[in-house]
């Protein structure tokens, strides 16, 4: 089996025993970002094949995290969520058309931000469970809605 293989079945196991869709969605995050990172690398040692392998899988991620919106909520997070992802899609078709690696700048900034604040709303629910949570005793509609939302 390639190196590929192998990572690629450690990355299905790590996802098939993960018991929480947050913590899958945190995943989603950081492998995109990766791959951002390597389409960046593809575009700049001027790889045609490694800038479109990676956007096209950043892109495949982000489409089916858009897709994975809980539009029953009808809440405004859903929706800007929703824009901010078709933003992303569109910078990286950009990127890679154009061979432009300014394009790909907000995308990664934008998907450590969502990945941090998802990340950190993870671990407040799950302090808010346990009952070990320093903060309010229970955490916010905000909070509990948009980690639903998300996953």
């Amino acid at each position: 089996m390639s190196a590929y293989g192998y990572a690629g079945a450690y990355n299905k196991i790590q996802v098939q025993s993960t018991e929480r869709k947050e913590d899958v969605v945190l995943l989603l995050f950081e492998e995109a970002i990766k791959r951002v990172r390597k389409a960046r690398a593809g575009i700049e040692a001027g790889s045609p094949k490694i800038r479109g392998e990676n956007i096209s899988r950043a892109l495949a991620i982000v489409s089916e995290l858009d897709c994975a919106l809980d539009r029953t909520l009808e809440l405004d997070m859903v929706d800007n969520l929703s824009r901010l992802y078709q933003y992303l899609i569109q910078q990286m078709t950009v990127a890679n058309v154009q061979n432009d690696t300014s394009a790909l700048d907000p995308v990664e900034s934008i998907l450590k931000d969502l990945h941090e604040a998802f990340q950190q709303a993870a671990q407040e629910v799950r302090s808010a469970e346990a009952g070990t949570s320093d903060q309010a005793p229970a955490p916010s509609e905000a909070l509990e809605g948009g980690l639903r939302a998300a996953v």
